[in-house]
């Protein structure tokens, strides 16, 4: 994973080369769902993978950074749903995934720290050229980070997920294009001392009805709150 700066134009070249390893989970290998008519697999094998990617960051001032990575991951035997019977999982012979992650980070003041983050997937099967099943080919985040007294602060995130490729639950429709959605996280914590903290959080804050994967409900609007102690 070399990097290299670029002298003082606040640029920084990276790249990186790597393998991966993903073995079957124990569901996966022995855990049947008659009722859905989706059943184990003691017979998959493990994915392995090779990935590359190559990007560069840029910092033209004190507290604000940007950066734009290509990557690429090819797969082999990738688990995935049976795209003939869809009541088990198989091993895809090959697959690949590859795409656009950019970001920028500004520490606006000493107390206010701002971020974005976009992904761009593009997710494919390599046996049959077909779209990936549930890989969205667009993420977006926003984060705000806000410590608003020494001893307290808050945290907003704005999550976008745009539409993706799935089945319905029971795969009687073997190929459908879902809904994007978006979400909004709070949270906000107190220090009483350097041992207990105060903390309060709402998770789906406007309440955002969405399925993912498709046949099972997103969680709707929670509230928390309660006491963290450092022992």
């Amino acid at each position: 994973a070399p990097s290299v700066a670029l002298g003082d134009t606040g640029i920084r070249l990276k790249g990186s080369v790597g393998t991966g390893f993903k073995s079957p989970s124990l569901d996966q290998l022995y855990h049947d769902y008659p009722s859905f008519f989706f059943f184990a697999n003691p017979n998959l094998k493990p994915e392995t993978s090779t990935g590359y990617d190559v990007g560069a960051d840029w910092t033209p001032f004190d507290g604000f950074t940007a950066g734009a990575t290509w990557f690429r991951n090819d797969i082999k035997n990738l688990i995935a749903t049976d795209p003939v019977t869809f009541s088990t999982d198989i091993n895809i012979g090959k697959a690949r995934t590859q795409g656009v992650e950019l970001f920028a980070a500004w520490a606006a003041t000493q107390t206010l720290n701002l971020r974005a983050d976009y992904t761009y997937t593009d997710a494919i099967d390599g046996t049959t050229g077909l779209e990936l099943l549930r890989r969205p080919r667009n993420k977006a985040s926003l984060n705000a980070g806000w410590r608003f007294l020494p001893q307290a602060g808050l945290d907003a995130t704005l999550l976008y997920v745009g539409p993706w490729i799935d089945g319905s639950r029971d795969f009687s429709v073997p190929r459908l294009k879902t809904d994007g959605y978006v979400t909004m996280d709070l949270a906000a914590h107190y220090d009483l001392d350097a041992r207990f903290t105060l903390f309060a959080r709402a998770s789906n804050l406007f309440d955002e009805t969405y399925e993912n994967p498709v046949g099972f409900l997103g969680p709707e609007r929670a509230f928390y709150a309660g006491v963290q102690a450092k022992l």
